[in-house]
């Protein structure tokens, strides 16, 4: 059994690593018993040497053949969905604001609005596809499949996410003799438009690519049901083509109103405790991390790009290695550096240490 904290700075659960086992054969010197064969009925087979082994009636024996292309490289759905069963998809005419991605990979989703994957319970690190993805759920909206990338306890990738895809943190596993796993999912991570594929900008605030062409925020608000605020015609860096992106009067510093999500997001990206203070809502954005110690463009002088992992357990324990550094890839937000909780200016926020950051960084109130 493997301890399991999530990523997030507030939540702490135990569990062990979802999915089914590696197919390990029945009998180790041989089947003798035909019986045994159908391994999903609840059959007891016998071996030559007189053991009994019982095949309970799970489906985790012979579960569906996995496509195992989720989190490759593609440029068509045919590279991802091997096995025909329609879940497994490229991401560069996938989404709205496609490609999205700054390189298009396999994901697993199921168009048709149901559950692509098994997130668990929040206890566990939901690999799906295999073990070639991590089963993402985002409120209630179905899961998806996304490509897993893991780092180390020392804070080298062990898995990495595909070119300039940005390792988002989703879940830690610690094992045994304390040695923990980094789990994350691939995606987005683009800082300007060179990252993006031919015919797409990058968004800044959100990381994301965007090829969607406009001539007025009104084509861009078409887009959706219920249009987010913020989303406007903004030129790109040249200036000579306009796209659907995020773009807001205020910049990451600036207080926000958290005191629904909704006034939030009209704002900017805002940070905080919804329902919270009126000022306890602070602006930032979307970056991915660089070499350790050294300057990140995508953030502002004195902004640090901040993972917001924790550096201790509930019982004040030090997770990882005490000189884990954040490897160069992973996602995060682009967060105030500070010395004291007065340096935050913001109602109820603190000063703290996150894990393999080069200096404190201002948090929101838990």
């Amino acid at each position: 059994m493997r301890k399991v904290w999530l990523a997030s700075p507030f939540v702490v659960v135990v569990g062990g690593l979802a999915g089914c086992p590696d197919p390990q054969p029945l009998w180790a010197e041989g089947q003798t018993d035909d019986a045994g064969i159908d391994a999903r009925a609840d059959v007891t087979g016998d071996t030559d040497t007189g053991r009994v082994v019982t095949i309970p009636d799970t489906p985790c024996y012979f579960p569906d053949p996995p496509d195992k292309t989720t989190g490759k490289a593609c440029s068509s759905d045919t590279d991802c969905d091997v096995t025909g069963k329609g879940l497994g998809h490229c991401t560069n005419k996938l989404y709205i604001l496609t490609p999205l991605n700054p390189t298009d990979v396999c994901v697993q989703i199921d168009l048709g609005g149901g559950d692509a994957c098994d997130a668990g319970d929040g206890t566990t690190v939901p690999l799906c596809d295999g073990d070639a993805g991590i089963c993402v759920k985002d409120g209630t909206n179905p899961s998806v499949c996304k490509g897993v990338c893991s780092v180390d306890h020392a804070g080298t990738f062990t898995r990495h996410c595909v070119g300039k895809n940005a390792c988002h943190p989703e879940a830690l596993a610690v094992d045994s003799s304390g040695t923990t796993t980094l789990f994350g999912s691939c995606e987005s991570g683009c800082a300007d438009d060179s990252e993006c594929p031919s015919g797409s900008v990058c968004d800044p605030i959100r990381g994301f690519c965007s090829s969607k062409t406009c001539t007025s925020d009104t084509e861009c608000s078409k887009l959706f049901t219920k249009p987010p605020a913020g989303f406007k015609c903004v030129a790109d860096d040249t200036g000579t083509q306009s796209h659907c992106r995020w773009a807001f009067a205020k910049k990451d510093g600036d207080l926000c109103t958290p005191a629904t999500a909704v006034e939030a997001a009209k704002d900017c990206l805002c940070f905080g405790r919804t329902g919270g203070a009126t000022d306890s809502g602070v602006c930032t954005s979307n970056c991915k991390t660089v070499a350790f110690g050294a300057e990140n463009p995508e953030c502002a002088v004195g902004f640090v790009c901040d993972s917001l992992l924790n550096a201790k357990n509930k019982d004040g324990k030090d997770i990882y290695d005490p000189d884990f550094k954040l490897p160069a890839g992973m996602a995060g937000f682009c967060m105030r550096a500070c010395t004291a909780d007065a340096d935050c200016g913001a109602a109820g926020w603190t000063c703290t240490q996150s894990a393999g950051t080069p200096s404190k960084t201002c948090h929101p109130p838990v």
